[in-house]
C-alpha cells in the first residue's frame, strides 16, 4: 500500500469475511470503507480527504462515469484525467 501511487487506488468491499479493524470476525460492508480510508491515509502519509478524492476521481475514472459533480465541487483539476501524485493532469 505505501508505494501504490495515489492515481491506482480504488476502494471495495467485495470480501465479505475480511472486516477492517474493529468489525474483524463480523460480515464486511460498505459501511467499513471509512476504517479503510483512514488506514490507508496513514500509510500514505496524507489526510482522508486526499485519499477519499483519488479513490472517487479514480472509480469513476475506471468505470468511465461522469464527473460533472465532482468538478461542481472543486476537486482535483482535471477530475477523470490521469491524476499524478503531484496534482498534475496527464
Amino acid at each position: 500500500m505505501e508505494y501504490i501511487p495515489l492515481e491506482r487506488i480504488v476502494l471495495e468491499t467485495d470480501c465479505p469475511y475480511l472486516a477492517p479493524e474493529p468489525n474483524r470476525g463480523k460480515r464486511n460492508s460498505s459501511l467499513n470503507i471509512p476504517y479503510v480510508i483512514r488506514a490507508m491515509a496513514e500509510i500514505k502519509g496524507v489526510d482522508e480527504e486526499t485519499i477519499r478524492r483519488a479513490a472517487w476521481e479514480n472509480s469513476h475514472r475506471l468505470y468511465r462515469l461522469p464527473c460533472r459533480e465532482v468538478l461542481q465541487k472543486g476537486a482535483i483539476k482535471g477530475c477523470c484525467g490521469r491524476v499524478s501524485q503531484h496534482g498534475a493532469v496527464d
